[in-house]
């Protein structure tokens, strides 16, 4: 697996189609099939298969999240890393639980 990639969980009381346009909207692009595109970043937004409103508030709840996003690098981009960390955030100050699972969540889950 590339050190790089990334799957983030998100919590978010949207519907699929709506919480595909808020992450349009933070990466100011158009998305093809839930595929979306930047020069850093390329996310496939799906729903979550393990999505269970009971098991959210249990340890671990993230897997139980609605959403998953699965994160790769566009050619090996130097900057994505600092690209993904700014999206996460964006989608934090709009309210949404993220919870990236990768080898580098920590630096993802610094403080600003």
């Amino acid at each position: 697996m590339n050190s790089l990639y990334c799957t983030a969980f998100v919590r978010t009381n949207l519907n699929y189609c709506d919480f595909i346009h808020v992450v349009e909207s933070i990466l100011d692009t158009k998305s093809e099939n839930a595929n979306i595109e930047t020069d850093d970043l390329d996310i496939f937004v799906d729903k979550n298969d393990d999505y269970d409103p009971a098991k959210i508030d249990l340890t671990d709840g993230f897997l139980f999240y609605p959403y998953r996003m699965e994160i790769d690098s566009i050619k090996g981009s130097r900057e994505y890393k600092e690209s993904l960390l700014k999206f996460i955030r964006n989608l934090r100050k709009k309210g949404y639980d993220v919870v990236p699972a990768c080898d580098y969540e920590d630096y993802l889950n610094s403080p600003e």
